[in-house]
């Protein structure tokens, strides 16, 4: 991905917020430069949920600047009628 004229590496790592993969959150984790998290607007929990998987991540990536560490939140599910959050 070309980033302000620079290629740069993107990997995105799909765990589905299952709990089975949170073993693997350092080894993903690491050296990361930015989390994206998912929530689905049709359930209020997974909303809810965010603060949680962030802190999650912190955890396990141990950025050097955990206060300034860059998330982006995305809602997914939007086209759909019985959308809640």
């Amino acid at each position: 991905v070309m980033v302000d004229d620079r290629l740069v590496t993107m990997q995105i790592w799909d765990t589905a917020g299952q709990e089975r993969f949170q073993s693997l959150g350092v080894a993903f984790y690491r050296g990361a430069d930015c989390c994206v998290l998912v929530y689905d607007v049709t359930a209020p929990n997974t909303f809810k949920s965010l603060e949680s998987w962030r802190d999650e991540f912190l955890i396990q990536a141990s950025p050097r600047d955990p206060d300034s560490f860059p998330f982006v939140v995305l809602g997914n599910k939007v086209d759909l009628d019985n959308r809640t959050v």
